[in-house]
């Protein structure tokens, strides 16, 4: 089937899909636009749904897939139907409608199962079905309410699977009959039970799909919305310009009103379509939010002692009472002032006492670009808001040079030809004063100068190295298998010397070296001819240091790339050092290091030769050319042309002009390994980033993972390492990965987290494929257990949190979940006992469980364990496992005791690369193949 089919109007019709998997989704009669709903696999059958006015469903096969027509109720069983196909179909269209019992009654109670008896209900009673069943039900008494909010005919029959339930609003009376499957018919009143359940599930797609588009209106009406307070906004300024106004609505969130204050502050951007006070949200979540949709990074920091005496950035703040955001902005006085969100009233922070004010603040890192390209970029993000201050800088480098020299050369030519000839002692006295004065304010302004510089280096770098670590967590997985953990270091270092380098005292050089261009000025006025003659002289000084330069900067590129791999070696050696000496491979380790070693030397030997040969010819060429104009000179000062003191302040001008236009032709030299750092740093700043402006928020993951068709190689001239994969797990299923080493199961969990994509087939969570969701968003949602996951150093508590907010309570109840609450409780410190580095003060069966607590912390809907219970005993594993099912949380589960996987509802057994068995324990174990060999070893 390459063209869709409707399924909607043809309630007794059925189809097949034979190979792959078929896609279902929605079409609106008026848009005809595509809603993509679920996928069904290979072997299940798609049934027909009640007639629908508003939309369409319809069936596509993906791929090569194949989707075909059949009679059901004479469907042949070799065809490879799965089990139970139509509780199957119910359970795909309720998953999509499931809605938490608590969202819709504020405290529902649970009934007991008990199939053989009538069930009563009392008023606010909630009755759901176990995992893996599914029953028709009839209400025989009382009011009672499918999900809560559609009534159900009295004397009817309908289904009811495990992600389905019933409320009931008045003491009720229930009884369930067996839901016999395939090759059973279903009766009469079945199928108008069916028939039912088909048209709530219509009824609440509908539903869906209006809230959707009401949505999408609402984002055009906030867009127009945004449009027109912009023109606003851009006419308000004409006001401004006499009435001085705040930016923004008295009616608006304060929330929002704070971060645009901020983000007008500190350069960043915030996403302002987000309507988070309908959500119900605290403060704090709100602000993580919002950071997360607009890619800005955020952090809590602690405001402890007198915290606004030191300048650490502007700040989000939380008054205590009221829990008004505030924004915290540092001034030039070592102090803060106070933008209070609610009432646009800016104040100093000395008008507040410290108890007005939460202590805690939030701090956002400003981002890089998503590809920066060329190191300008990386200047001007560095001196973001701070150009101002390279505009003092420049000014206080000219009023040195009025001061250093165009003055004292001034006083040089006086003193000269006026004073000393004239023996005039009160004008000595004060060109003497003058010249102690000028003295005086020129190492001031040095001082200030030094300073700024300072001020302006310090932020860049905090600036730079948060902006850089960001970008580098943002990055997708695949980006690290390509450099070493040394070579890596070395790159993200190498953007802090390229920052120093355009920033730094070089910066410094080489305004000082353009101020000092007015040094020329004067020594026309005095004489052009000498002027030319030292234009000339410094032409030639300033070739032979480019040259000399040239190859200086050849050596600088070898020993930079011989750098990083020297770094990554001795990390890696550093990292080996046991293995090395249990295996006797020291020596060898020292003689590759020792190879490389002597290399990087030789080219430092280079480097230093070439740099000693400059420095000699710089101290010679001063020399040298001081002489020659000392030569003309002489011929000036004969023919009356020059005076004396003319002459001394030529010297003076001159003097200066060679030293700066040195100083600038080394500043430039210094500019040169910019080119090789650039090279360095380029991969980190230019690889696209893990997610695109076009990935979306995945939502509340329910919990379903489909795995279609995969196929996936980590290079493009090395065989599969996944062969059409396909597996399904349903929310709040069980299933295992069982395989030899080498087969591919790592590798799925590479992909099933978005580490690597495939090359052909998809992934997909609740029908959304991963390529296009927001990765660390699903990530949050996932539960983590890796076979090499390792314990962070610090205490139990910070452990568990990995950097979120929980409470203690929710990390006692997360170690009662992995059975470890006793053993810590029986600490001295208990949830503060320290951990030391890789955790060598607990035991293998310990670590694994707090590693456990740690992934339940955070309440995922999907646990993915990779050997993660391989150093536990069988009784332990058990009440873990106990545990686990009654949290209702999807489970993938890689191992290779197989008694860890015994209660799987399905068991996938994987070899090179391809699926070769699906089926549950006791089915695998009956069947010849590879996983009754494994398993025939291991129960002997």
């Amino acid at each position: 089937m390459s063209q869709s089919l409707e399924i909607t109007g043809k309630l007794t019709s059925t189809w097949f899909v034979q190979e792959g998997f078929a896609a279902i989704f929605s079409v609106q009669s008026q848009h005809s636009r595509q809603q993509p709903l679920f996928i069904m696999p290979q072997g299940s059958i798609i049934f027909g749904l009640p007639v629908c006015e508003e939309l369409c469903v319809r069936a596509r096969a993906i791929g090569s897939s194949r989707v075909t027509p059949i009679n059901f109720a004479e469907a042949d069983p070799s065809l490879g139907i799965l089990p139970k196909p139509r509780q199957q179909w119910l359970e795909v269209l309720a998953q999509q409608m499931y809605v938490r019992p608590e969202l819709v009654h504020p405290h529902p109670s649970g009934y007991a199962f008990a199939p053989q008896l009538p069930i009563e209900l009392g008023p606010g009673e909630v009755f759901r079905l176990p995992l893996e069943s599914c029953y028709w039900v009839m209400v025989l008494a009382g009011e009672v309410y499918f999900q809560g909010n559609v009534q159900i005919p009295a004397g009817s029959l309908f289904p009811l699977t495990m992600y389905s339930w019933v409320l009931a609003k008045t003491a009720a009376t229930l009884t369930l009959e067996p839901f016999l499957e395939y090759p059973h018919q279903l009766t009469s009143p079945q199928m108008t039970g069916w028939h039912w359940f088909g048209e709530q599930y219509l009824a609440w797609l509908i539903a869906a799909v209006q809230a959707q588009t009401v949505q999408e209106f609402a984002k055009i009406a906030t867009y127009e919305t945004n449009h027109r307070q912009t023109l606003e906004n851009a006419y308000g300024q004409f006001d401004n310009v006499l009435v001085k106004r705040t930016l923004g609505s008295s009616q608006a969130n304060p929330l929002n009103v704070a971060l645009h204050r901020l983000g007008k502050i500190a350069g960043l951007e915030f996403s302002g379509n987000l309507k988070l006070d309908t959500f119900n949200l605290s403060l704090s979540d709100q602000i993580q939010a919002i950071a997360r949709a607009s890619r800005i990074r955020v952090r809590r920091v602690q405001l402890v002692g007198q915290w606004w005496r030191q300048d650490s950035g502007v700040m989000l703040g939380v008054m205590a009472e009221t829990g008004i955001p505030i924004v915290l902005t540092p001034q030039n006085n070592h102090s803060y002032t106070v933008f209070n969100s609610a009432t646009q009233l800016t104040l100093p922070i000395l008008d507040f006492k410290p108890s007005q004010l939460e202590p805690s603040a939030y701090v956002f890192t400003r981002p890089l670009a998503r590809r920066l390209q060329g190191a300008w970029n990386l200047v001007r993000f560095a001196l973001h808001r701070r150009w101002h201050l390279l505009g003092l800088v420049l000014l206080i480098a000219l009023v040195m040079q009025v001061l250093l020299v165009i003055i004292p050369a001034q006083l040089y030519h006086i003193l000269i030809d006026q004073a000393i000839p004239a023996a005039n002692y009160t004008l000595l006295t004060q060109l003497g004063i003058g010249l102690f004065a000028s003295v005086i304010a020129v190492a001031f302004f040095q001082f200030l100068q030094g300073m700024i510089i300072l001020q302006v280096e310090t932020w860049a770098e905090f600036d730079t190295q948060a902006a850089v670590w960001d970008r580098v967590l943002e990055l997708p997985a695949n980006f690290f298998r390509n450099y070493s953990t040394g070579g890596l270091t070395n790159r993200i270092f190498s953007v802090t010397e390229m920052r120093k380098l355009l920033t730094g005292s070089t910066l410094q050089a080489v305004i000082t070296g353009l101020v000092s261009l007015g040094n020329l000025g004067m020594m026309f006025y005095l004489d052009s001819t000498l002027t030319w003659i030292a234009i000339g002289l410094m032409t030639v000084i300033v070739l032979v240091t480019f040259l000399h330069a040239w190859f200086i900067l050849n050596i600088y590129e070898k020993m930079r790339q011989l750098t990083g791999n020297l770094y990554g070696m001795v990390v890696q050696l550093m990292t080996a050092a046991k293995t090395l000496q249990v295996t006797g491979a020291v020596p060898r380790a020292f003689l590759n290091w020792s190879s490389l070693y002597s290399q990087q030397q030789q080219l430092t030997l280079a480097s230093q030769t070439w740099g000693d040969s400059l420095q000699l010819f710089n101290q010679g060429a001063t020399l040298t050319s001081t002489a020659i104009l000392f030569g003309v000179i002489g011929f000036t000062v004969e023919s009356g042309e020059l005076s004396t003191g003319n002459f001394v302040g030529f010297n003076t001008l001159y003097t200066n002009f060679f030293q700066n236009a040195t100083h600038f032709a080394y500043a430039l030299i210094g500019l040169l390994p910019v080119v090789s750092l650039w090279r360095q740093v380029e991969p980190i700043l230019q690889t696209p980033l893990e997610v695109s402006p076009q990935s979306y928020d995945p939502g509340q993951l329910q919990g379903a993972v489909q795995v279609v068709q995969v196929c996936y190689r980590y290079q493009p001239d090395a065989p599969l390492t996944l062969n059409q994969i396909n597996l399904e797990a349903r929310p709040g299923e069980f299933i295992a990965l069982v395989g030899p080493s080498g087969s591919g199961k790592s590798t799925l969990f590479r992909l099933l987290l978005g580490f690597d994509q495939p090359e052909t087939g998809g992934i997909f969570y609740d029908g959304q494929e991963l390529s296009q969701l927001d990765l660390p968003l699903v990530r949050r949602q996932i539960g983590l257990v890796l076979q090499h996951s390792r314990l962070l150093p610090g205490s139990i508590f910070e452990n568990i949190a990995c950097g979120e907010t929980i409470s203690r309570d929710q990390a006692w109840e997360v170690l009662e979940q992995a059975n470890l609450a006793k053993e810590v409780s029986e600490l001295p410190m208990q949830l503060e006992t320290r951990i030391s580095e890789g955790g060598g003060n607990f035991s293998g069966g310990q670590i694994q469980r707090l590693l456990i607590a740690r992934a339940l912390a955070h309440n995922p809907k999907i646990l993915l364990f990779d050997e993660a219970t391989s150093a536990l005993d069988n009784q332990t594993q058990a009440l873990i496992t106990a545990t686990l099912n009654q949290l209702q949380i999807t489970r993938i589960i890689v191992a290779h005791r197989l008694s860890t996987i015994r209660q799987a509802q399905r068991i996938y057994v994987l070899e090179q690369g391809q699926i070769l068995q699906v089926g549950t324990f006791e089915e695998l174990v009956s069947q010849p193949g590879l996983f009754a060999n494994l398993a025939r070893r291991q129960l002997v």
